[in-house]
């Protein structure tokens, strides 16, 4: 069996030492220390100059990314990270559209239904709302299903029954949608607990108690 590197793989190798000879990593400033996950430090500056010889997996075309997709997926079905990458490939920052992303999500759904559930669907819209600019509005410039949504995180829910992180996150969600009876029926669950950061910068919980005020007992 020959284990060498073909024409183009030899090649591309000598560009990558030749990139490194010429950038060596230790001279790129950092941002912080390693996360405990023994990757080292990271540094925007060095990912910035690998992104402009489009070295950075995001930057593949969408037939290779989700080629690689399928194949990590059917070995490890339920790590979230993989969908989560695709989800953000999706994205119109990538070149894709909320179409794309909207039938990639309800294919995940299928896919993990055995033992995730709708709830995989809540995590992804959750996750790709937090890499949106503050003037996005996901239920107005997106194709998320709310009804699909509130299904999930009531799932999720009952994943993690004790979570309030969730809690606050569907009661976030929920305000958004313009859905007052379930804003106000997990606000009733909430008491005085404050979790600001799980909520929208621009939809605080401040702001949806103004919207929807709570019914006092």
């Amino acid at each position: 069996m020959d284990f060498g590197l073909s024409g183009p793989e030899q090649a591309f190798a000598d560009e990558v030492r030749a990139f490194l000879r010429a950038h060596p990593p230790d001279t790129f400033p950092e941002d912080g220390t390693d996360a405990g996950y023994g990757s080292g430090a990271h540094s925007r500056p060095f990912t910035r100059a690998l992104g402009e010889r489009g070295w950075l997996s995001m930057g593949w075309p969408r037939s290779e990314f989700r080629k690689l997709f399928d194949e990590a997926v059917a070995k490890a079905p339920l790590f979230y990270h993989h969908y989560y990458a695709m989800t953000i490939k999706l994205t119109p920052a990538w070149g894709g559209n909320y179409e794309q992303l909207e039938k990639f999500a309800q294919q995940s759904i299928r896919r993990a239904d055995m033992s995730e559930g709708a709830s995989l669907y809540a995590r992804l819209y959750w996750m790709i709302d937090s890499q949106l600019p503050l003037n996005f509005d996901l239920f107005r410039d997106s194709r998320v299903s709310w009804p699909t949504l509130q299904r999930a995180f009531d799932e999720l829910r009952t994943q993690r029954p004790k979570s309030k992180w969730i809690l606050h996150a569907y009661a976030s969600f929920a305000c958004r949608a313009r859905d007052r009876t379930t804003y106000l029926r997990l606000r009733a669950q909430m008491g005085n607990d404050k979790f600001e950061d799980v909520w929208h910068p621009a939809h605080t919980q401040d702001v949806c108690d103004r919207r929807y005020p709570p019914v006092k007992t």
